[in-house]
């Protein structure tokens, strides 16, 4: 039987996970993630758009850079600590949602649905999010 269900009954609804992937260690453009754009750090606007979505319970932030998880936290996010093994050159961003799935499940949570948005996604706007036009977004049914 489906988790959260029992006979009988319907499933209770689970609002998606919302991830957004941000290490501190850009080669070809260094502090991208906190870099300003019309003042603000860039990944505020990744933020802003995924709470302003009402999509979310909570948005997470997977970091190693305490910068980033500093900003992260001004803007409302949570910050999920990554391993520095985690934050390298060759590391894809299927890494780094795994290893936010297993803290999750070592904690007995589980999700349906995870909602990646890129840190550099200041373009998006909520209603995008919304509409599932997903430019600097992906979703994962899990």
């Amino acid at each position: 039987m489906p988790k959260g269900h029992t006979k009988g009954t319907l499933p209770t609804p689970q609002a998606p996970l919302c991830l957004i992937a941000a290490r501190g260690g850009s080669k070809r453009f260094p502090g991208k993630n906190v870099a300003l754009l019309k003042g603000r750090p860039l990944i505020g606007y990744a933020i802003s758009a995924a709470h302003e979505s009402k999509l979310f319970e909570t948005v997470y932030v997977s970091t190693e850079d305490t910068s980033i998880a500093d900003i992260a936290r001004d803007e409302g996010a949570t910050v999920i600590q990554r391993p520095t093994e985690l934050a390298g050159d060759r590391v894809g961003v299927v890494d780094v949602c795994i290893h936010t799935l297993d803290r999750f499940d070592q904690q007995g949570r589980s999700f349906d649905t995870l909602c990646l948005i890129y840190a550099t996604a200041a373009l998006m706007l909520p209603e995008d999010l919304r509409a599932g036009r997903l430019s600097g977004a992906a979703i994962v049914l899990l």
